[in-house]
């Protein structure tokens, strides 16, 4: 029998949304260690859970780039203006993804970054979809996104027990 969860209906809840993203940060910190303490942004993709990508960067107290579909703002701020936090050149950062399916996401929203202004050092996600369809994998080392961390809720456990997926 397959499920279905719903992240974004999910994770509006505060409890449950603080809990996955200390799951979540947790494995950050067990596979990065002391290189977290070097990460200079957190990046959320377009179309990717806001909310928990926001909790993760509060958790490890970092600043986030959440990659919109559309720009919100006439003057682009960020890149042209005098944002406090602008980017320059070689930013170490991670991206934090709620499901894997294709890696389409992931790397268009990578792609809306300037060149040569950020260092990839990693993608972290609660889920990997399977399907013999897919290879986000192959699709983002690609891309030049060789570091993927895809965590698996199992069903065995009832949803309990948290594991790292192997490469398939």
């Amino acid at each position: 029998m397959g499920y279905f969860i719903n992240l974004y209906a999910a994770l509006y809840d505060p409890k449950l949304c603080n809990n996955v993203a200390y799951i979540m940060a947790d494995y950050i910190v067990m596979c990065m260690g002391n290189a977290v303490d070097c990460l200079d942004y957190i990046i959320i993709p377009q179309g990717s859970n806001l909310l928990l990508g926001l909790e993760v960067g509060k958790i490890l107290r970092k600043p986030i780039i959440a990659i919109q579909e559309k720009e919100r703002i006439c003057k682009n701020e960020f890149w042209d203006g005098n944002y406090k936090r602008k980017l320059n050149t070689k930013n170490r950062v991670i991206i934090v993804h709620d499901v894997l399916v294709t890696g389409k996401r992931v790397y268009e929203s990578i792609e809306k970054l300037p060149e040569g202004t950020y260092e990839v050092e990693g993608l972290y996600c609660l889920f990997k979809y399977k399907h013999k369809k897919y290879h986000p994998k192959r699709e983002l080392k690609r891309h030049n996104i060789n570091n993927i961390k895809c965590l698996v809720c199992t069903d065995e456990a009832r949803l309990q027990k948290v594991y790292e997926e192997r490469e398939d």
